[in-house]
């Protein structure tokens, strides 16, 4: 009986342990998806206000009709809150999406300033100022991609192996 009891203990630890790895090569995982369609968001509000001059809330839904689950989440939800302008500039607007969308836990503060910075380059009525806004932050932005993806690269497996490897420690320790 007494066998069983640490037999079962020592599989909830090692379940645990390799489920904690996995979380966590999870969440460097959204974190590179989410900055890399975040760009490629950007790539495409950039030609579709430069070149088409689309309104701002029709470019963001489009984006997002072409974008992953967060990213699609934080540009509807700044697309419905334009038209109920209540006296409120863009950058107001652009603060209350990102706030509705919670990226703290999925963002760098590096990277969360980046895309918080972004509203001042979405609606400058400049096109050419616009252009180059766009384009400065859509660099900005390739690069942490770039870094996140290493990040997950190196970091993603040794997570869940490092996790395994404690598993099994406490697991020794408890036999």
């Amino acid at each position: 009986m007494w066998l069983y009891v640490k037999l079962a203990g020592i599989l909830c630890i090692l379940a645990a342990s390799v489920l904690t790895g996995l979380e966590l090569e999870s969440r460097v995982k959204k974190r590179w998806l989410f900055l890399r369609g975040f760009t490629e968001a950007l790539r495409f509000l950039e030609k579709e206000t430069a070149y088409h001059r689309t309104p701002l809330g029709e470019a963001l839904r489009e984006a997002a009709a072409h974008s992953q689950d967060e990213v699609r989440k934080l540009l509807l939800c700044a697309a419905e809150l334009i038209p109920l302008r209540t006296g409120t500039t863009f950058g107001e607007i652009w603060e209350e999406a990102l706030a509705d969308a919670d990226l703290s836990s999925l963002l760098a503060k590096p990277e969360l300033l980046a895309v918080q910075e972004l509203s001042a380059a979405l609606c400058n009525p400049d096109t050419v100022m616009q252009k180059t806004l766009l384009d400065k932050y859509t660099d900005r932005l390739a690069a942490m991609t770039r870094e996140a993806e290493r990040q997950y690269k190196e970091k993603g497996s040794l997570y869940r192996k490092l996790s395994t490897a404690a598993g099994i420690f406490l697991s020794l320790i408890l036999i």
